[in-house]
């Protein structure tokens, strides 16, 4: 199978792994710590996608004008940050140790599945 193919599968593969991991940590909580979560973390909901589209739209609106290393750097940055802030926040929620691990494991899986899409991509360059 050509790697243009397996890096994007592998990190839909993640992404959707990911998904039912945390799912399933959720149903796990209490109604009032689910309502902390949801609480807590609904200004990241809202404005993540933003800064995902903002660093990746200049790679497809003048590819030559900026290194897709460079924007897998920027995304990989944001991913880090994202998932720092997260689990601080968590910590300060206080939530239950299996949440927050359940919660580590599923945003490995997605950086790994980001690692895999990267990996392809840069084969494909």
């Amino acid at each position: 199978m050509d790697l243009a193919i397996i890096g994007p599968l592998v990190f839909l593969a993640a992404v959707v792994a990911s998904r039912f991991l945390h799912e399933r940590a959720l149903a796990g909580l209490s109604p009032d710590e689910k309502l902390r979560v949801l609480d807590a973390f609904s200004a990241q909901r809202k404005y993540s996608l933003l800064i995902v589209v903002a660093i990746s739209l200049p790679l497809f609106l003048a590819p030559a004008a900026i290194s897709p290393a460079v924007n897998m750097a920027a995304v990989a940055l944001y991913a880090a940050g994202s998932s720092a802030y997260s689990f601080a926040k968590m910590r300060r929620l206080a939530l239950p140790a299996g949440y927050v691990r359940s919660f580590v494991a599923a945003q490995a899986l997605q950086v790994g599945g980001l690692c895999a899409l990267f990996a392809s991509m840069s084969r494909i360059a």
